[in-house]
């Protein structure tokens, strides 16, 4: 049976950072306790730093990589690390996959590229086996090695990504109608 591996997007990121709702709190205390198994993407990384870099200036900045920072050193995240995060989300956003990807899912372009992940982090997981079944021989990089490393030590060899977001409508289809069935959508609160 799949567990649900939590992939956040970056509304949840920033209201979490800010501590603007408390459900956006208490979601960021189970993190930190380490009960929630979660991932978050470059392309979400880099773009919740741009928002808070937008919206707050310097403080923002400092309170985004204070907020990452946190993440990654918690063991339940896998989070890429401040100085290594930084994807050009405009190039990503308006490639031809993320367009295509964003039509067929009657989405936004810009919540695509999560979708893609939580896909290929779901495929990978399953079909991956390092050399030797061993886990010392499965990469430290990139990140989704470090979530096939965090998995294997607590028996788990199957999962669902599960994308959190407060967006209403971050998709418009059935995932599993277009054969995304290792992904679901949870929309909090």
């Amino acid at each position: 049976m799949p567990v649900d591996l939590d992939i956040i997007d970056t509304q949840l990121l920033v209201y979490m950072a800010n501590e603007a709702q408390p459900w956006a709190t208490e979601i960021h205390d189970e993190i930190i306790a380490g009960e929630r198994i979660v991932f978050i993407p470059r392309y979400v990384a880099t773009e919740f730093y741009q928002v808070m870099e937008r919206n707050r200036g310097s403080p923002g900045q400092d309170l985004a990589w204070e907020h990452l920072i946190t993440l990654s050193d918690t063991p339940a995240a896998v989070v890429p690390h401040p100085n290594r995060f930084r994807v050009d989300v405009d190039a990503v956003r308006h490639h031809a996959t993320t367009r295509a990807l964003a039509a067929r899912c009657d989405m936004q372009p810009k919540d695509a590229p999560i979708l893609a992940t939580a896909y290929r982090l779901a495929e990978f997981i399953d079909a991956y086996d390092p050399p030797n079944h061993s886990q010392d021989a499965i990469p430290n990089d990139p990140e989704e090695f470090r979530v096939k490393r965090l998995l294997n030590e607590i028996d788990v060899d199957s999962i669902t990504s599960r994308i959190l977001t407060n967006e209403r409508d971050f998709v418009g289809v059935d995932l599993d109608s277009v054969g995304l069935e290792k992904v679901s959508v949870r929309r909090l609160p």
